[in-house]
């Protein structure tokens, strides 16, 4: 596990030291321990933390409302979220197996009303859940 002094944070995160010390005060974050020269030590997960604070302030959330959305992420258990990553993509799989299924009919709908805009809601459903998928995951691999 990587542990950082103050400034090495600061320089990785792109803030100032000053900032640090003012999200420590607020309790947005902790240092993990403290060197034999008694400096303070932050983890990975500041370093994540950070990244995160300094995103959600780009998007005009007070402090306040970021120190609540911290500590309500951190409420949720890894296992849980891994669980829930698990069957998204479980089910994923299951509806791509379904349309494949259904391709052989889907391709002779041109007579059918009903079939034409049921498919066509599902490719505007499909194109609005594919760029929320993508959102969610750009932003998570930005804070990693």
């Amino acid at each position: 596990m990587n542990l950082y002094k103050i400034g090495e944070l600061a320089l990785k995160a792109d803030v100032s030291t000053r900032t640090i010390d003012y999200y420590t005060n607020l309790g947005l974050i902790q240092p993990v321990q403290r060197s034999s020269g008694n400096y303070r030590l932050y983890s990975e997960d500041c370093l994540v933390t950070l990244k995160m604070i300094e995103r959600l302030k780009k998007e005009k959330y007070s402090l306040r409302e970021i120190k609540e959305k911290l500590a309500s992420v951190k409420d949720i258990p890894d296992d849980d979220v891994l669980h829930k990553l698990e069957a998204i993509c479980n089910n994923m799989e299951k509806v791509e197996q379904d349309l494949k299924d259904l391709e052989p009919i889907l391709k002779q709908i041109h007579h059918n009303k009903e079939l034409k805009k049921a498919v066509q809601e599902m490719a505007t459903r499909g194109v609005s859940m594919a760029q929320v998928i993508l959102t969610l995951l750009n932003e998570t691999m930005y804070m990693l």
